[in-house]
């Protein structure tokens, strides 16, 4: 079943190799998994952080204080879903990162690549660092405190 749009002759097949990369290989310090599963927790962090401090008025020291359980669950949760295509396919992640940024996709997914997904997941963690560094100055919620 093709996506709308996506012209499959464009794309063509795309070869994988076997996957030799290793869990190991995967969350080292220059591997595929940390700084995008760390960005994404991060997007999804930061859009909760602001949502919960709008709705309860609780700033992001008091929301961990408070859900502390919810929010390991998260990440963990993120974590595993971003490590699940590599298993589910066979496929190295840095095969599958490759794969999605190659050409053939519709003009309105090029935006939607994997540079950019690290540089917004960047962008999260230095915002959910200068909540966390306004709210320890201001003592109080850093966003609607």
């Amino acid at each position: 079943m093709a996506c709308a749009g996506i012209d499959p002759a464009k794309v063509g097949i795309i070869p994988f190799l076997k996957d030799d990369e290793s869990f190991q290989d995967v969350m080292a310090f220059t591997g595929t998994g940390p700084e995008r599963i760390n960005g994404r927790i991060a997007m999804i962090a930061f859009v909760a952080i602001a949502l919960t401090e709008v709705t309860q008025h609780k700033g992001l020291l008091e929301q961990l204080q408070s859900y502390p359980g919810k929010t390991a669950t998260l990440m963990i949760l993120i974590s595993i879903a971003s490590l699940i295509p590599k298993y589910v396919s066979g496929v190295s992640l840095r095969d599958l990162y490759d794969a999605a940024s190659r050409e053939g996709l519709p003009n309105n997914f090029k935006f939607f690549n994997r540079t950019h997904e690290v540089w917004v997941g960047r962008v999260a963690m230095l915002g959910i660092t200068g909540l966390a560094a306004v709210e320890v100055l201001i003592k109080k919620g850093a966003l609607f405190g």
